[in-house]
């Protein structure tokens, strides 16, 4: 019962139907059959009977629940039960199926409610009870024979329908018929030795009516016979108490055992998680790593490619300065000595020739100069170009008596002449006025 009652909430705070009206179902039947206190299990059954989905179990609920209004002396109630047998009874799938238990629980429900309203009013028609009985009783056999209520509980119905027969006889006065009835059952309940509550109930009619017979020594029997059923049925109860305790330690055990090993593994699955964590930064880390020094390599590369390619302009430039530049030097020196030998001597042909050989000399060595210039990279500055560019232009402009200015935005020293800026420079030159 513990069970139930911790699992249940655990049920609804999932909201599942399914397992709300199992469980429901199971309170209910253990208050109805085991403690006998069918006020706590109307709650739980009806809660069943709104959650089930399933036919076959709506009805052992609405069965259990007429049970209640049976044990609470509710026969208006029962009018419910009667009115779900009847929609069960005219349903197509049913009908076609041949399930004759809506007529059977209706039968019993009948009989029930006629024989609650002669227990309490102490009137009624004893003809119209005895026929609901036997009709009720005869729809239980066949409902039995044909399987569709479980044997074993067989005679349990039938002392019911008896004890609820003989209370109705006994409240009309009718004793003889209501003493048959009962003895019937005892004589049932002897070949089941384990219903001891209901045999307390039988012996404590039976002393009932033996008291009002005025036989004294019976009704004492039987009040001896009801306590030691009603012994027996507290030691009953207390086994099975027993036994529900040790059910629910095992499945304490059971439920400490899963969450342990829930814990386990959720344990493993967040230590799983963390590896894949770490092995994934470890894996960015090394890929950075990676691109940082391939970066750093590479930037050398370029680096050293740079200073190559330096070294080489200049060494180029050095050696254009000092080879090429000295060997021109030479050749028009040379030229100009033997030009004015031959200017001496009259031979104005060989002076015109070492003439141009001079000119052209001197201008391969002024175009020897821009090459050595824009090879060396030490002249690769901003300030070099237009100290370059001045010179250039002085030369080219002063012969003609012109006036040179220049402007600059003003820059780093170390600028490369290379690079893109905002350079300006502008030459404006204008030619002196002459009279």
């Amino acid at each position: 019962m513990d069970v139930f009652l911790d699992v249940l909430p655990k049920f609804i705070e999932m909201t599942d139907t399914n397992g709300i009206a199992t469980v429901s179902k199971r309170i209910g039947l253990v208050y109805v059959r085991a403690l006998r206190e069918p006020q706590k299990a109307l709650p739980y059954l009806r809660r069943a009977y709104s959650l089930e989905p399933n036919i076959e179990d709506k009805y052992d609920i609405v069965n259990m629940i007429e049970q209640c209004y049976r044990e609470l002396e509710l026969p208006a109630s029962m009018d419910w039960c009667m009115e779900f047998y009847e929609a069960m009874r005219n349903a197509p799938a049913l009908v076609v199926a041949k399930d004759a238990r809506a007529s059977t629980y209706a039968a019993w429900a009948a009989f029930d409610q006629c024989a609650l309203r002669m227990i309490r009013d102490g009137q009624g028609d004893p003809d119209l009870l005895r026929t609901r009985y036997f009709e009720a009783r005869s729809r239980l056999e066949a409902a039995a024979s044909n399987s569709l209520l479980d044997v074993t509980e067989e005679p349990i119905h039938e002392v019911g329908l008896l004890m609820m027969n003989a209370r109705a006889l006994l409240r009309t006065g009718r004793l003889n018929d209501g003493g048959a009835a009962l003895v019937e059952a005892e004589g049932i309940l002897r070949t089941d030795t384990g219903q001891h509550a209901l045999a307390s109930g039988i012996y404590s009619l039976l002393a009932d009516l033996h008291r009002e017979r005025r036989d004294d020594s019976k009704a004492l029997h039987y009040r001896d016979l009801q306590l030691d059923a009603m012994r027996l049925a507290d030691l009953a109860d207390e086994r099975s108490a027993m036994a529900s305790a040790m059910a629910k330690a095992a499945f304490d055990q059971v439920i400490k055992s899963g969450e342990e090993q829930y814990r386990i593994e959720r344990e493993q699955t967040q230590a799983a998680i963390e590896r894949v964590r770490i092995q994934r930064i470890i894996l960015l880390l090394i890929s950075a790593l990676i691109l940082l020094v391939a970066a750093l390599l590479v930037n050398r590369y370029r680096l050293k490619r740079r200073l190559q390619v330096a070294q080489l302009r200049a060494s180029l430039s050095r050696d254009l300065h000092d080879d090429i530049g000295s060997t021109l030097s030479s050749i028009s020196i040379l030229s100009n000595v033997a030009r004015k030998k031959a200017e001496v001597a009259g031979d104005l042909d060989a002076a015109a020739s070492l003439d141009k050989i001079s000119d052209r000399s001197q201008r391969l060595m002024r175009n020897m100069s821009d090459i050595v210039w824009s090879v060396d990279p030490n002249k690769d500055t901003l300030e070099e170009l237009l100290m370059r560019m001045r010179e250039f232009a002085t030369s080219v402009l002063e012969e003609r008596a012109s006036r040179i200015r220049s402007t600059s935005r003003r820059m780093h020293p170390r600028s490369s002449c290379r690079r893109r800026r905002r350079t300006t420079s502008t030459w404006s030159s204008r030619k002196r006025s002459t009279t």
